[in-house]
């Protein structure tokens, strides 16, 4: 099965728009709330990456003090909490729903720029369970189910 997915502006805070990005729609799920929201699939990304607010929202932040670790971009070092996100999605057309559990990295800074960002699936716990192909030339991603493994 092939999910497919047309590339989506994602609204900026200021009223703007972003350029097309292979954006999909997820579902985040944590055991204090659940939120539907735009996810970048992100290739240069090693795990998906969520933000103070969102994780708030779902409950997934620890009791304080914070275990965190620097984590090191193109936007240079930020510091995060390790977690594990649930979430739900499925494509244009098809009525299979995939939910999976993702390590992710909380991004504990909490900065309005953020609210632009969107949440990133990143290639830990997510690009291992499909084949992932970028049409950027039609602006589309396709994922496909990945084999089991021998």
């Amino acid at each position: 099965m092939t999910l497919h997915f047309d590339y989506k502006v994602k609204p900026r805070a200021d009223g703007s728009f972003s350029r097309k990005m292979p954006l999909i729609p997820v579902m985040l799920r944590g055991p204090d709330g659940e939120f539907e929201t735009l996810a970048l699939v992100d290739s240069g990304a090693d795990y998906s990456t969520i933000f103070l607010q969102q994780a708030q929202v779902l409950g997934l932040l620890p009791s304080k003090p914070w275990k965190t670790e620097p984590v090191f971009g193109l936007g240079g070092k930020v510091e995060v909490l390790r977690s594990e996100l649930n979430l739900a999605f499925s494509g244009r057309g098809e009525h299979k729903r995939f939910r999976m559990q993702v390590p992710c990295s909380i991004i504990i800074e909490d900065k309005p720029e953020y609210s632009d960002y969107p949440v990133i699936l990143g290639r830990e716990g997510f690009f291992d369970r499909f084949k992932i192909t970028f049409f950027e030339y039609a602006q589309r991603i396709e994922l496909s189910e990945a084999p089991l493994p021998l």
